[in-house]
């Protein structure tokens, strides 16, 4: 739950599941609800709006998803649909914030998988020159996977503590 509110937070705004700053949503505003990103259960939501409900949120609540970023089928049509509303939509701001949110959270996954694989690739190639001028390859190179993979390890701890 910390990790969805992080994510979700940008410059003390929180982002609605569907993408919206929540003090723009006209739920939060008219049913004092703490945000969406807060409220989990489809009931608790439903307490919040009362009679109403919010269509994305809801959808996004059932599917188990922080945000509509994270769904395989996004941008769905139901999301487009109220973006792009002529009266109540943002002119799709709200997938573009959603987008940069994802692609965001990609990165951060993919950095902390990259380091430790770029740390076990230069691991095998050193371990296998070390090896050659020694003698030794097989022992060399198992050496140099362990160290390079640990260096890489290493790293992506020490760059992932300078994200937050």
């Amino acid at each position: 739950m910390e990790n969805e509110r992080s994510s979700l937070s940008t410059n003390n705004i929180t982002t609605a599941r569907c993408g919206m700053d929540c003090t723009e949503c006209r739920f939060a505003v008219e049913n004092d609800c703490p945000g969406c990103p807060y409220s989990q259960s489809p009931s608790e939501r439903k307490m919040l709006f009362e009679d109403e409900e919010c269509e994305v949120g809801i959808c996004c609540c059932e599917k188990g998803y922080d945000h509509c970023g994270k769904c395989p089928d996004f941008p769905c049509d139901t999301l487009k649909a109220v973006s792009l509303d002529t009266e109540t939509g943002d002119g799709g701001a709200r997938l573009m914030r959603l987008k940069e949110i994802r692609d965001r959270e990609y990165r951060i996954k993919r950095s902390r998988i990259s380091f430790p694989l770029t740390g076990f690739c230069l691991g095998i190639s050193l371990g296998i020159i070390i090896g050659c001028i020694t003698g030794d390859v097989v022992l060399m190179t198992a050496a140099g996977i362990i160290s390079g993979t640990g260096l890489g390890v290493m790293i992506s701890v020490f760059k992932g503590d300078k994200r937050k």
